[in-house]
Parts: structure tokens; C-alpha cells; sequence
């Protein structure tokens, strides 16, 4: 796409990404300043926290560590359960993978297990974006430079949304490191100009991308759409009806087929799952907004205001250009497309603004450098530059850094309105008497064990990941039982049926609407207020209170649950979801006993 997506490349640019500019002296800099600033900025804020990690903050760490102690032990096990886990796992281990060597290192401590997730994901991630711009703004000025790769980096580096999902111990980033990659690869030059090798290389990266999160598939979809609406008004522009206005499309499908084609042979039961599954329905527990407007707004508030109006300036600037203005309407379709694709399924998550990122962040970084073209002289450019790092190091350090806000008060309706401070319970104390009553009571009959609670006070997870850290009570750890926490992906809790032992929250604990958590909120009522089902257990003498003021009780099931009790039990669910019916009917034969 040489006037397209196309880049009129000059002849330095002719020499691609074959001769590296990290060489530079400059470049070398710039790059250890960000490996050591973004590492000093990890120990920091991990060294700040006192906390029990679990679900996602947790998930990936502890497949970090099984996946490292499996490769150290028995390699061709560890080959054979990853390839198990990215056919059949919805959360497979394929990121982790590539943070292994770092654990056989560094260890598999939280702090080595974010530090493997910077050094490995994002700084890469940064280096190919400014590498991206770079060849992005030769299209307009035909040359690169150092200052057009330092404000591309420092844009990145201190978008705040950039690093909120790894201080929670996320690996979804690793997707964003492919983005930049593919987009580096697609507008080197128009489709129908890319060799058959480029396009399968496209292709394989496009799988990679669904492989290594399965919600990156609604960029993938995007960005077919944005490909094929580019190429039909340039196309036409260029060969209105001739022979050579097909030859994009067909380069197009050729992308398509085998990338398809290459992930349903990698992860076939996967990909027929997703065929299969109404997402949109078993995480609309998940969705708040009402409208599309709603959903744009909660994004808009998130990333703040002062990073959405220089967004918006550099969409203006970029489409206002002739030499960028297909550019820019590519970036354009395929960012609105998969905000509408995701946002119908559910609302925007931490990680999932990194569908968002790479397009937001070429917007900002292209506006910033054709400001900083204009200007003449040294000494208004070097100015410049220190504003662009004070006010960028501003807006990340209120979503960092809790004092941050309180100085910056006056001006923080401007800024991100998300935070991510470290995480901090004052109750870790609790916790573990509360795991060590448990082995105590439940040792003698090895008993299971269910947690009716599920939000960020008390889960099943947190409990389970607490006592595994707790050597003494290894051997219990197993028999606390996987919590059912939302009700149409979930269904209802029949392992809680066959436990001794629940652990009940007062007042009933959820991190999502009680509407869409009855699984909690109707067994954890009856057997507060020991009714119906509830009748069944008494409540043992231990009491705990955990963070927020919210209290913990031990109930012990001591006679078998009435027959007529889980039927009605079973029909007040089956009300609620009909067409759900095979996930809540309770079969009080088997249960009743």
C-alpha cells in the first residue's frame, strides 16, 4: 500500500527491520532506561503488597509454576500436557510457556513471576511498537528518527492500561506483543503486493494470537473486516472494475483460510467450543452497560479523559493527511469493529482493553511526533519532550500510586479513572485461622469442604491458594471444593451437596450483580437463617472477620437434606433459568441420602 496502508518507504527505510536501530547508541540507551525503569517500577509495587492472590490474579502464576516444575522433571510430560492444555483449555498454558526459562532462574515466586511477564512480554512489546511508528510515520515524512522512536516508546511505556493487567499477574499482553507484529508485517505494503510467504506468516501469527487468549479472536475478526473494507475503497479507487481489483481479496482469503485452517488443526475441540457457545449468554453477568454508548463511556472513563482527547486529535491529524489517510481509516474500522464485537458479548475487563491499545496508542504517538515536527529549534523540541514525559508520567502515576490522586485532586476528573494500587489485606491473619480450623475439623474423616462466597474478601480460590502456601495443611488443600460463582456459566453447585463442611460469609458475599450469583446467594441465605436446605447444618463455634467487617462461620451438615427441600430447591432454580434446565435440576434420590 504504497499511498495506502502502503509505506512510501525512502532509502533508509528499504533496509526493513534487518538493520535494528538498538545499535545506535541511543537507541541502546533508551532501551536499558526502560528495562531498568520498568523492572525498578515491578519491585516496587509487588514489594507493596500483602495479599492472597486468586482467579485470574492467580491463575497464570500457578501454571508458571506447574508448567517450570514439570519441564524440570520430566520435559516430555510437560511437551505432552501442553499440548493437551492448548487443544482443550480454555486458559491454556501456551503464554506461560514462554516465560518458563525465566522461572528456572529467577524461581517461581510472585515477583519473578511478574518480572518474567515485563521482561518478556512487555519490553518487547514496547520496542516493536516504537518500531511500528517508526515505519508508520515514514509514510507522511519519509525518514525516520531517534525522537520519533522516543515518544512512541515513552507513549507506550506509560500508558497506564498497558501495565494494570500485569501487576495483577496477567500474561494477556503477550497478545499485544503479536498485534504489533502483524500490523508491522501488514503495512509494509499493500496485500496484493505481499508474497505468498508473508501472507502465511500473517496467517500463523493471527492463530497464535487466538492461541495464546481466546477473546483476541474478536481482533482477529476486526481486522479482517478493516482489511477487506480498506481494500474495497482503495481497489476500486485504483482498478475500478479491471481484473486487478479482485487480487486483494483473493490474498485476503488466502490469510483467512489458512489461518483458520491452522488453529482448528492446533486446538480443534477448542475452536468447535467457540463455535458452539453463546458467550454473549454465560458472561452476560459480566455485562452492565445497556447500550453501546454506556459501554463506550465506561471505556472512555477508564482510560481518561486527557488520553481520549489526544486519541481523538491524532485520528483527526492522521485522516486529515493525504499520505495516512488510508492508514488511519484502516485503524479506524478495525477499532470500531471490535469494540462493538466485544462490547455486545460483555463489558471491557483490565485485559481487554488490549484490544483497544495498539490503535489508541498510534493515534496518541502519531499526534505527539507531528507536534513535535512542527516546532523549530533544539530548545523548544527538548521542552517539549519534558512536558510530554511530565504530564504522561502524571496521568500513570495516579493509577499506580495511591497518594498520587490526593496531590493531584484538581485535576483527576482529566485522568484515568481506573486504579490498580497494590493489593494490601489486613486480614491475611484471619485467613490462616480460619485454614487451620478447617484442617483441624476436617482431618479426622478427610472431609470436603465448600466456601458459599465469592467475592474479593472471601472465595474458594482464596482459601485453596492460602492453604497451599501453609505447608501444614497441604493435605486439605485438595478437599476444598471448586465454588460454582455465576449462574449461567457455572450452574448450580451440586459438589456443595456432598460436602460436611461450608464456609459462609455474613452478609452473603458476591463480586457481581446477586441477580446473576443466586448460586451463592439462595444456598448461603437458607443456611444463614437455617431454613429449608439450611436445616441441615449447624454452625460451629469458630467466627472470623475478615477485611470490610465481614464475617466468616463454619457450617457442619449433620443429617441428610429433606427430599421435598431440594425439589423445591431445584424448581425455585429451574424458574429462574428454563432453559437451563440440565444445569440446575437436582436429583434429590441422589442427594437426599
Amino acid at each position: 500500500m504504497s499511498q495506502q496502508i502502503g509505506i512510501h518507504k525512502s532509502a533508509e527505510s528499504e533496509k526493513g527491520l534487518t538493520s535494528l536501530p538498538l545499535i545506535k547508541r541511543n537507541y541502546l540507551f533508551l532501551f536499558v532506561f526502560c528495562f531498568l525503569s520498568f523492572n525498578g517500577f515491578i519491585i516496587y509495587f509487588i514489594g507493596q503488597e500483602h495479599y492472597v492472590y486468586f482467579w485470574d490474579y492467580s491463575g497464570y502464576w500457578n501454571q508458571y509454576k506447574d508448567l517450570s516444575n514439570l519441564f524440570r522433571h520430566s520435559p516430555i510430560h510437560a511437551v505432552k500436557a501442553l499440548i493437551t492444555s492448548i487443544r482443550y483449555d480454555d486458559y491454556n498454558s501456551l503464554p506461560v510457556l514462554f516465560l518458563v526459562p525465566f522461572n528456572f532462574i529467577f524461581g517461581d515466586s510472585r515477583l519473578a513471576y511478574v518480572l518474567s511477564i515485563t521482561n518478556l512480554f512487555v519490553l518487547p512489546t514496547v520496542v516493536a511498537f516504537g518500531l511500528l511508528m517508526e515505519k508508520i510515520v515514514s509514510i507522511p515524512w519519509e525518514r525516520r528518527s531517534f525522537a520519533v522512536y522516543f515518544i512512541s516508546i515513552l507513549t507506550a511505556a506509560s500508558f497506564p492500561h498497558l501495565w494494570i493487567p500485569v501487576v495483577l499477574g496477567k500474561v494477556d499482553i503477550s497478545g499485544m506483543l503479536v498485534i504489533n507484529l502483524i500490523l508491522l508485517f501488514y503495512i509494509d505494503k499493500p496485500v496484493e503486493k505481499q508474497g505468498f510467504v508473508n501472507l502465511l506468516l500473517i496467517g500463523t501469527l493471527l492463530c497464535i494470537l487466538i492461541l495464546l487468549r481466546r477473546w483476541y479472536a474478536y481482533w482477529v475478526v476486526a481486522f479482517f473486516v478493516s482489511m477487506t473494507l480498506e481494500r474495497i475503497v482503495s481497489s476500486f479507487r485504483e482498478y475500478r472494475f479491471k481484473i486487478g481489483a479482485y487480487l486483494p481479496f483473493l490474498k485476503i482469503v488466502i490469510i483467512g483460510v489458512f489461518s483458520v485452517l491452522l488453529f482448528f488443526l492446533i486446538a480443534g475441540p477448542v475452536a468447535k467450543r467457540m463455535l458452539l457457545t453463546n458467550y454473549a449468554d454465560i458472561y452476560s453477568a459480566y455485562k452492565t452497560s445497556k447500550t453501546t454508548g454506556q459501554a463506550f463511556l465506561r471505556v472512555c472513563s477508564s482510560l481518561g479523559i486527557f488520553f481520549i482527547s489526544l486519541a481523538f486529535m491524532g485520528l483527526v491529524k492522521s485522516l486529515g493527511g493525504n499520505k495516512t489517510r488510508r492508514l488511519s481509516f484502516f485503524l479506524l474500522i478495525l477499532l470500531i469493529v471490535t469494540f462493538f464485537l466485544f462490547s455486545r458479548t460483555q463489558d471491557f475487563a483490565t485485559q481487554h482493553y488490549y484490544l483497544l491499545i495498539p490503535t489508541v496508542l498510534i493515534y496518541i504517538s502519531f499526534l505527539l511526533v507531528s507536534l513535535y515536527r512542527i516546532l523549530n529549534g533544539r530548545a523548544s523540541k527538548i521542552i517539549f519532550l519534558v512536558v510530554c514525559f511530565v504530564l504522561l508520567s502524571i496521568n500513570f502515576s495516579v493509577v499506580f500510586f495511591p497518594k498520587a490522586p490526593v496531590l493531584l485532586k484538581r485535576i483527576t476528573y482529566l485522568l484515568p479513572q481506573e486504579r490498580s494500587f497494590p493489593l494490601v489485606r489486613t486480614d491475611l491473619d484471619q485467613i490462616h485461622s480460619l485454614i487451620n480450623v478447617l484442617n483441624t475439623i476436617a482431618q479426622t474423616n478427610r472431609d470436603n469442604i465448600y466456601v458459599m462466597s465469592s467475592s474479593t474478601i472471601l472465595n474458594d480460590d482464596i482459601l485453596r491458594n492460602a492453604c497451599n502456601e501453609d505447608k501444614r495443611s497441604k493435605d486439605m488443600c485438595g478437599r476444598i471444593q471448586p465454588s460454582s460463582n455465576v449462574d449461567k456459566r457455572d450452574g448450580f453447585p451440586f459438589q456443595f451437596l456432598t460436602a460436611r463442611y461450608v464456609v459462609v460469609a455474613d452478609p452473603v458475599q458476591y463480586h457481581l450483580s446477586p441477580d446473576d450469583q443466586r448460586v451463592i446467594g439462595i444456598p448461603a441465605e437458607m443456611i444463614l437463617h437455617q431454613k429449608e436446605i439450611g436445616s441441615s447444618y449447624k454452625r460451629l463455634s469458630y467466627a472470623f472477620t475478615l477485611d470490610n467487617d465481614v464475617r466468616v462461620f463454619i457450617y457442619e451438615k449433620i443429617k441428610p437434606f429433606s427430599g421435598t427441600d431440594l425439589d423445591n430447591l431445584s424448581k425455585m432454580f429451574i424458574s429462574y433459568y428454563p432453559d437451563k434446565e440440565d444445569i440446575f435440576r437436582i436429583d434429590h434420590v441422589l442427594y437426599s441420602q
